[in-house]
């Protein structure tokens, strides 16, 4: 990969698809916090 060693560019690759799989995990795992926030009265209100 543009001449890097080849450990350098899995370490490379390796942390971007890390970081990508985090931040997918931690969006599906987030996506419905703002209906914890919610009071009752707030119900059924977009």
């Amino acid at each position: 990969m543009l001449g890097l060693p080849t450990f350098t560019a899995a370490v490379i690759i390796g942390i971007t698809l890390l970081w990508i799989v985090y931040t997918a995990v931690f969006w599906v795992v987030s996506k419905d916090w703002h209906l914890a926030d919610e009071t009752p009265a707030q119900e059924g209100v977009a």
